[in-house]
């Protein structure tokens, strides 16, 4: 075998023996730099039909790989996340994403994570505008927090503040929702069990 003069492990080396069995072109990942995990990953791929030379690059790591492999098996242009600057989740949740017809790759470019896009994707397949919380500045949970006060049809200005933690937030909906008078509860250095216990109070009275 000729790549048996080449520096494989034993992993490497049976990922190399198990795609000439299967007769498949084992020169796409029969390269030292890609550990076995990612051989296997590129051997699935060639399997199942796809043109795996999208994700066959050592810099991407084992779920990079899997998440364009998946993109490429769906039907979507897996070409428009396939950069090595994407998270693995950043991936999915793009991939996710354009199999649903939206197109998260700028927001992923502007800096968005992997959890914050997941929140985007939720809103924009109930019809929201990521407007009102499509902002670095939001942690996941916050995102999630304002998109539930969309839902209710509450007004999430009133604690879309970043200087909320996603708790406070939370007490703060779930006042707005009960229709009682939030004002004692704006405060950022309130503790959220502080909102809490004023929250029940409030709705109690």
């Amino acid at each position: 075998m000729k790549y048996q003069d080449k520096d494989f492990n034993m992993k490497q080396m049976q990922q190399i023996m198990i795609g000439e069995v299967e007769e498949i072109d084992i020169s796409l990942y029969a390269d030292p730099r890609f550990s076995a995990e990612q051989m296997e990953q590129i051997r699935a791929g060639l399997k199942a039909g796809i043109d795996a030379s999208i994700f066959a690059v050592p810099s991407f790591d084992i779920m990079q790989m899997h998440q364009i492999c998946l993109g490429l098996v769906s039907g979507v242009d897996a070409s428009m996340y396939a950069k090595t600057h994407f998270r693995g989740y950043q991936m999915e949740q793009i991939r996710l994403a354009l199999e649903d017809g939206i197109d998260l790759v700028s927001f992923a470019d502007l800096g968005f994570n992997g959890f914050q896009l997941a929140e985007m994707r939720k809103g924009m397949l109930e019809g929201f505008s990521v407007e009102k919380f499509g902002d670095t500045i939001y942690s996941s949970e916050q995102m999630y927090e304002i998109f539930l006060g969309m839902k209710s049809n509450v007004d999430v200005s009133v604690y879309s503040d970043a200087k909320f933690s996603w708790v406070q937030m939370q007490e703060i909906r779930l006042g707005l929702e009960a229709g009682i008078d939030v004002t004692l509860l704006l405060d950022e250095n309130a503790t959220w069990i502080e909102m809490h216990n004023l929250r029940d109070y409030k709705e109690e009275d």
